[in-house]
């Protein structure tokens, strides 16, 4: 049974600024909710909320764009209720960045997905807009990274991300046609640079889903950007690997380490490396006494490694003239 995440985007269920519920039902119907686990991350809030509350184009103002989530996501949670009636029972999660920036959160998010899909029960997940001013000025990424968050706390085997475009696009030469990449290997600035905006409901981006291809590809998950109004889109992308595909890198990451402790273990290891090289005599030392021993991590006093050679000298003068030795080595201490 593999386990997927789909995440939809607002140019594929609201294209013109209101909620389809025929693209949606489409979608529905290609998933293999028996043989697979699914979690759906959908966008499309705001912009249901903002057909219902009559505005003419897509709210600019923060607070406007809370109204139209606060409203627009009933309407969205109902349309998925109905549609999975009598096939699967959903549960809605709204999420903020602070449920992955936290440990603890992060950890009860972690089980209260693996024991919704314990109880067979399908997840709809999408930003908590209605209140985080943050996920509206795009720490997210229009849900792209958002579901990447997600593929690696829960192991998925797949991530598509389905949009209004057949995948990544890259121009050949400076004036030649755009030509669609079929399969990215390895995403770098320069592809990054080659990005296109975004649109006029979804604050994403192709930026932000090569974002979130780097994240769950480095958590060992399959990724693909596909064009979710084509028909049979899912099963294609799972067979045929249509639109935009990236390989997973390594093997399943580790599902219950936040961000944050993510970003502190890279920094520790990144301050560790970048430490000076001890001096081989105190580190054959310190290796040979098997104490862990700071060396030079920026923050030490400038007498340490001088305290450490001096011992180190002051054991070698101890092994050559045995019956002098402590004076000897006690000369060798720095004042």
């Amino acid at each position: 049974m593999r386990r997927l995440i789909i995440k939809i985007g607002s140019g594929v269920i609201a294209p013109a600024g209101r909620l389809d519920p025929y693209r949606v039902r489409a979608l529905i119907e290609q998933l293999d909710l028996n043989d697979n686990e699914h979690v759906i991350v959908t966008s499309g809030a705001i912009a249901c909320g903002t057909s219902v509350i009559a505005a003419d184009s897509a709210p600019s103002r923060v607070i406007r764009m809370q109204a139209a989530a606060a409203v627009g996501q009933s309407q969205l949670m109902h349309t998925y209720e109905q549609l999975f009636f009598g096939k699967k029972v959903v549960a809605q999660l709204l999420l903020s960045s602070d449920d992955f920036n936290s440990p603890i959160r992060y950890r009860n998010l972690c089980n209260t997905l693996e024991e919704l899909l314990r109880l067979k029960i399908l997840p709809i997940v999408n930003e908590n807009d209605s209140v985080s001013v943050r996920e509206l000025e795009g720490a997210f990424g229009d849900n792209d990274e958002l579901s990447a968050l997600l593929a690696r706390a829960i192991k998925a085997d797949w991530l598509i991300l389905l949009t209004d475009v057949e995948g990544f696009y890259r121009r050949n030469g400076h004036e030649g046609e755009s030509k669609l990449v079929r399969r990215i290997a390895r995403i770098t600035p320069r592809l990054e640079a080659e990005c296109n905006g975004k649109g006029d409901l979804g604050r994403g981006g192709m930026k932000s889903k090569l974002r979130a291809a780097c994240v769950a590809t480095a958590a060992g998950t399959h990724v693909a950007i596909a064009n979710g109004s084509h028909p049979n889109v899912i099963p294609l992308v799972l067979r045929h690997r249509v639109g935009s595909y990236f390989p997973p890198h390594r093997g399943k990451g580790e599902p219950n380490v936040s961000t944050a402790e993510a970003t502190q273990s890279a920094s520790t290891q990144k301050t560790l490396h970048s430490a000076r090289p001890a001096p081989a005599d105190a580190s054959r030392l310190s290796a040979k006494s098997e104490n862990a021993v700071g060396l030079s991590c920026g923050r030490e006093p400038a007498s340490t490694n001088e305290a450490l050679m001096g011992i180190s000298q002051g054991v070698r003068e101890c092994r050559k003239q045995p019956d002098n030795c402590w004076p000897r080595a006690r000369a060798r201490l720095p004042r």
